[in-house]
């Protein structure tokens, strides 16, 4: 995230609920247009704040007289009208858009009560075909739609692709009840920076998964499935677990992570485009390992639940992105496929129980599966939990520690500093070390002019360089180690060196701690004493807080280690040794609880009872263990939720409380269901309120019980909790028993949040059940018409070049009309009226919902008569302050609380430019382009010596006859940029281009460049599949011959060639004495399958005695029992000449065979199979379903060319010395690759086994041989 970006949405209240959904509230809501004031009636008195760009008091000023604007005010939308919470647009570009339809989804409609007295299953599915079909026919009739995905089973609707300007149209086709965006979704970012040393081998011990084992429950006969990234279905510790699954980003049936792509560069969050979090989270729920045998063939990792079911469901994609429309097929496709557990991983910043991605997980609830969703990663501030873990029938679930080590610096006069090890930073490895601590400032080269830090330690503030510049200057000048302590209040999260070199061990402290020590350091007190201290069950600050809007409901439900969790990724080179990364984030917490749901259903099941999923969150909530802070407070139920899972706890448990609950507000129909739920939120309520709510205590053992009932407040002096008896109880046959507890908020209690427990302690055993609850009293939590106004990024550009931002704003109450009005600041903090945003769309957004809207930087102003449209000018500081009428409001209300500030910056980067193109020495088909930034007003706010190349952009456009290729340059932190732009044969024309962020630069290039350029000739060699036998009878062995032809000189070689899995490979054989296979790998060696294909694929490794430029490598002896046409490719080759220095690779040819008589063998097929509406899965119109596709994406190329077969030639060099296969050049090289895109790397040394492991099928010879340990950053939550 670009400092100066606003955390769009991270505390959005993302208001969905239409006025139907709250209609108690706001019943039949409407007014005529005649009875709405003007906006410009509203009062624009002065205001005062403190600025986020500049500090200092901030006034607006009212507009001048005769500056109002005609406001077109219609009436109010009727409550059950179709509401469209989709962006408005005048473009026609494709937008992709959650449609929802009226009725029930299938599964929901299954599991009402009395659903198969009203009508059979057969019939409602047919009521589900009529509507699905009148509402395609009448789309592709009236709009230019494109339908993507169909779903029926937990969310009844479609995702449909069409023009952004015809959106408000599918409001009048038949059978819509709501349009909602399709929002893009994430693995979200791990935050690093924790020294630790938790394992999955603590953490499920930790919350008595241990116990459930030895006692003989591992989740066995129980479905989970995992809808995330995909797995690696290859790794030991899952292959024996996973049991399928499918893939909604490649449309298929094999849900593999994203493989390597080396030519995909990071994205803008640090992310890979392969992936490994579905495999980290698939190990933590259900990983078979052994940590006391790693060795013995099931890798490391032991899940929660081990001997459960494991599916996985690919719904996120390259760089762990995708979006609701892919996440609701996920859930679809794993109720239909009879999950019991599902676990979702991922999320968005989007703060709403009533997105369609939290509808589709509460309908999955309510069809019976037990659905589990990470709270979020946006810790430690209230109101942060992302949907879909909004969902009310959800269990959310927050991030603890397990038992860790925790970095600590001891002082004589203030105690104990607790640290973080920065990521990547070496640590200080004596425990009980004194350190002399040195002020240092902010650790630039320049404060360290007038200090002695040798041999001392760095004490430095977190501030202008990065982190890792900090450690560097501390070793530069001689410090054994450097503490950065935070800027702004709390801990430095996510810290991290980047890998960098020559540095100290980094610690970070927070401000707090920071200052405390500065103060002493300043006295003379400057030593501490480095250790660790044993912590546990502290919540993480990263997990994100409660409660979930717009109902104040209690969130997280429950938390789980999620701190320094060990877990599977995948290994692509097919080498598992190491296999295994420390993750943290609430997506490492939900499998902990999706494990812990799995165990409790398996031990459940064997006693009798058919646990429902409300039953299941009750159980582990009421029983969960409640955790405290370093301070021995207790966290609050926003924060920690019933506290940490404990499963000792809740086998023992002979009942469970619930809380009646009304279903979800978005879900409801005239049936008026209930829901039960393990907590008890008030919500929102004034004083002097009145409220009661009914619990059920249900009786799981069948024994006699008693309970006494006690109150527990986190701090009293407010609101008060009265159970309707002190003690309930049940007998033996009696299933239910019934409680009531009221609140009462007397007058004149203050506002605020109010929250605890309700205990119940069993007589007799003593084991206590827990049931949290919260109440928000007073208008301080009562949401103003529109909050959240948020512009992303922060900054714009308001000029034709300039590229705008978006406005993010939420409607909390039913509007009549609303416009924004925009304010300059001046350097006194004085805001003066320029001009106001109104667009006759926001007529269509006067419902309950969180809404964007795209902004050029022009802002209305009103003149006489009319108005017209004007850049924002000059640059500077403006507000942003929006304008509403309510129902029966007789003036417009200016809503300054939900004032938000931006930076106007019209002017490109003050930058040097070179005069002229030069080559690159060491490349010579490369030009360079080298300068320095100078200035930018973007630096001068936002610029925090870490994010200059968010904030400035270089790049060069080089167009040779007619085509563009865009090159993006690099900048250092010093300001100078270089671009490389690869030289193409002729006239290079070079446009070169320096943007800052807000757009200014994009339109006109800085310096434009014309150069000449005739490359040198690169020699190839060209490899080729050849048959001499085109016809051959079935059961008749026949060879294909491996050749190749170039010139420049091979020694080494490795070829991986696929064919029909039908075909038996008899042996492969050397064509000459020159020719050495490695290790002399044997056909079964070399074969192994591909998942999902249909095909196999044999590697091998080839080593020539001397150098060579052409030749017969090998034959190929194959037999064929079923009559056909067989096709063999060439599907990657790695060359290597006589200094192991990369051959480039020319055409790759395949060549095939007629094999004739008996039987002819079926197509080979990878079918995504596009499924009709019981089937809940439709595919985009251009996606082939017989289209053959292995897991790495490559596809299948028929080829017959053949040339003549040749025995070796020497190419008349002197005699080379035979090279030792053991000396072959390891996988930390990068020659060059073709074919498929297979991951570069040397030839294996050793077995000639297949590299491509990552692509085999559980079933399939997992004899790999050794690759690059594949130890990437996180992405997960």
């Amino acid at each position: 995230m670009k400092k100066g970006s606003s955390t769009i949405r991270t505390y959005s209240t993302l208001l969905l609920s239409a006025l139907l959904a709250i209609g108690v509230a706001y019943p039949n809501a409407s007014v005529s247009a005649a009875a709405a004031p003007d906006l410009r009636s509203a009062d624009h008195s002065a205001i005062h704040l403190e600025s986020s760009l500049r500090q200092g008091d901030w006034k607006l000023n009212p507009p001048a007289q005769g500056t109002s604007s005609p406001v077109q005010s219609l009436a109010a939308a009727a409550p059950d009208e179709p509401q469209n919470f989709v962006d408005p647009s005048d473009s026609s570009e494709p937008v992709t858009v959650i449609v929802q339809l009226k009725n029930d989804p299938l599964k929901v409609y299954e599991a009402k009560p009395g659903a198969q007295a009203r009508s059979s299953l057969g019939s409602y599915n047919s009521i589900l075909n009529q509507e699905h079909s009148a509402f395609k026919s009448a789309a592709l009739s009236k709009t230019g739609a494109k339908f993507k995905r169909e779903y029926s089973k937990v969310f009844n609707g479609y995702s449909v692709t069409l023009p952004a300007n015809e959106v408000d149209k599918l409001l009048t086709l038949p059978n819509v009840k709501a349009v909602f965006p399709n929002e893009e979704m994430h693995a979200l970012p791990v935050a690093d920076g924790h020294e630790m040393t938790p394992n999955m081998d603590e953490s499920a011990p930790l919350i008595g998964a241990e116990d459930m084992w030895d006692s003989g429950y591992d989740g066995e006969g129980v479905k989970v499935g995992v809808i995330d990234t995909g797995i690696d279905y290859n790794h030991p510790s899952l292959k024996d677990a996973y049991k399928g699954g499918y893939d909604f980003v490649d449309n298929d049936a094999d849900p593999m992570e994203t493989l390597p792509d080396p030519s995909k560069p990071l994205d803008s969050n640090g992310n890979t485009y392969d992936t490994y979090h579905g495999t980290h989270v698939s190990g933590t729920v259900a990983g078979r390992g052994d940590p006391e045998h790693p060795d013995a063939g099931k890798g490391w990792v032991r899940g929660v639940a081990p001997g459960s079911d494991l599916y996985v469901y690919r719904v996120l994609g390259p760089y762990g992105s995708g979006s609701t429309e892919n996440v609701i097929a996920g859930i679809e496709k794993a109720v239909s496929d009879g999950m019991d557990v599902i676990n979702l991983s991922l999320g968005s910043n989007m703060n709403n129980s009533y997105t369609p991605d939290a509808i589709a997980a509460d309908n999955a609830a309510l069809a019976g599966v037990t659905v589990v969703i990470s709270n979020g990663n946006e810790g430690p501030d209230a109101e942060t939990v992302g949907s879909p873990a909004a969902a009310q029938l959800a269990i959310s679930v927050g991030a603890s520690t397990p038992p860790l080590q925790t970095p600590i610096f001891t002082s004589d006069t203030i105690g104990i500093t607790y640290a973080q090890l920065a990521a990547t930073s070496p640590k200080l490895e004596t425990v009980g070390a004194d350190l002399e601590l040195v002020d240092a400032g902010l650790g630039r080269p320049s404060d360290y002019a007038n200090i002695d830090v040798k041999g001392k330690t760095a004490f430095v503030q977190r501030g202008e360089i990065s982190f890792a510049e900090k450690a560097q200057n501390a070793a530069a000048n001689g410090a054994v180690a450097v503490i950065i302590y935070n800027n702004v209040p709390g801990e430095i999260g996510g810290a991290t060196l980047n890998g960098a070199e020559d540095v100290v061990p980094a610690y970070t402290i927070s401000q707090e701690s920071g200052k405390k020590l500065k103060s002493e350091i300043a006295k003379g007190n400057n030593h501490v004493t480095f250790g660790y201290k044993a912590e546990v069950d502290l919540l993480a600050d990263l997990s994100s807080r409660g409660p979930a809007l717009p109902n104040y409901t209690i969130k997280p439900d429950i938390t789980a280690p999620g701190v320094g969790i060990k877990s599977s990724i995948p290994a692509f080179g097919g080498d598992y040794t190491n296999a295994y990364e420390e993750l943290q984030g609430t997506s490492m917490a939900a499998p902990h609880v999706a494990g812990s749901a799995a165990l409790m259903l398996e031990k459940t099941r064997e006693e009798g009872l058919q646990l429902k999923p409300d039953d299941v969150k009750a159980l582990l909530t009421n029983n969960a263990v409640l955790i405290k802070d370093r301070d021995n407070r207790e966290y609050g139920t926003n924060e920690q939720g019933a506290g940490r899972v404990d499963l000792k706890n809740s086998s023992e448990a002979d009942a469970i409380v619930k809380v009646e609950e009304s279903l979800p507000a978005q879900l409801q129909d005239d049936t008026h269901q209930t829901s039960y739920s393990g907590s008890i939120s008030f919500g929102l309520q004034g004083a002097g309120a009145d409220v009661t709510r009914k619990l059920t205590v249900e009786n799981i053992a069948n024994t006699d019980q008693s309970y006494s009932i006690e109150v527990k407040w986190n701090h009293g002096g407010g609101p008060v909790l009265t159970p309707a008896a002190e003690s309930v109880s049940l007998s033996a046959g009696q299933s239910t028993a019934d409680l009531n507890v009221s609140l009462n908020i007397p007058e004149g209690t203050a506002d605020g949040l109010y929250d605890g427990q309700l205990i119940f302690t069993q007589a007799g055993n003593g084991h206590v059940l827990h049931v949290p609850f919260s109440v928000y009293v007073g208008e301080t939590y009562n949401l103003a018409d529109i909050s959240n106004v948020e512009l992303d990024p922060i900054y714009l550009s308001s000029t034709n070049d300039g590229k705008g931002s978006t406005l993010y704003y939420a409607l909390n109450k039913k509007l009549v009309d609303y416009e924004f009005d925009v304010y300059r600041f001046d350097g006194e903090g004085n805001g003066e009226y320029v001009g106001y945003i109104y667009d006759r769309d926001f007529q269509n957004k006067l419902d309950p919902f969180y809404y964007s809207y795209e902004w050029d930087g022009k802002v209305d102003i009103a003149t006489t008569p009319g108005k017209k449209r004007v850049y924002l000018d000059p640059e500077g500081v403006y507000g942003i302050v929006p304008v509403t009428v309510e129902e029966g409001d007789k003036t417009a209300e200016v809503v300054t609380d939900s004032l938000s500030q931006f930076l106007v910056d019209n002017t490109a980067p003050d930058a040097s430019v070179p005069d002229e193109l030069v080559v690159n020495p060491d490349k010579p088909n490369v030009g360079l382009l080298q300068g320095t930034i100078n200035g930018d007003l973007l630096l001068d706010y936002f610029y925090d010596g870490t994010n200059l190349q968010d904030l400035i952009h270089v790049k060069a456009v080089n167009s040779v006859k007619g085509k563009d290729n865009e090159y993006q340059g690099t900048i250092d932190e010093y300001g100078n940029y270089t671009v490389e732009v690869p030289l193409e044969n002729g006239t290079n024309n070079i446009d070169l281009y320096i943007s800052d962020d807000a757009g200014n630069g994009t339109a006109k290039a800085a310096k434009s460049y014309k150069y000449k350029y005739k490359p040198e000739e690169t020699p190839s060699t060209d490899v080729e599949l050849s048959a001499k036998q085109g016809k051959i009878k079935t059961g008749k062995p026949f060879n294909v011959s491996v050749e190749f032809k170039g010139k420049q000189a091979v020694q080494f070689m490795t070829v991986e060639v696929t064919y029909d899995a039908k075909l038996k490979l008899n042996k492969i054989t050397p064509s000459s004495k020159q020719v050495k296979i490695q290790n002399d790998v044997t056909a079964t060696d070399a074969e192994a399958s591909l998942a999902q294909t249909g095909k196999k694929r044999a590697v091998f490794g080839i080593e020539f005695n001397k150098p060579v430029k052409s030749g017969t490598l090998v034959d190929f002896s194959f037999t064929a029992s079923d009559a056909g046409t067989y096709d063999f490719e060439i599907s990657s080759v790695t060359m290597l000449d006589s200094n192991q220095q990369p051959v480039l690779s020319g055409k790759l040819t395949g060549t095939s065979v007629e094999v004739t008589g008996g039987k002819k063998p079926g197509k080979v097929s990878n079918s995504d199979d596009a499924q009709n509406l019981d089937d809940n899965v439709t595919t985009d119109e251009d996606q082939s379903p017989d289209q053959a596709q292995s897991p790495d994406g490559s596809q299948s190329t028929d080829g017959t060319q053949s040339p003549d077969q040749s025995p070796v030639t020497d190419d008349n060099q002197p005699d080379s010395p035979e090279t030792d296969p053991a000396q072959m050049p390891d996988n930390s090289q990068q020659p060059a690759q073709s074919g498929d895109g297979a991951q570069q790397g040397s030839i294996p040394a050793g077995e000639g086994a297949n590299t491509g492991a990552a692509n085999q099928t559980p079933a399939a010879d997992s004899n790999a041989a050794a690759g690059a340990d594949t130890n990437t950053e996180s992405q997960g939550k």
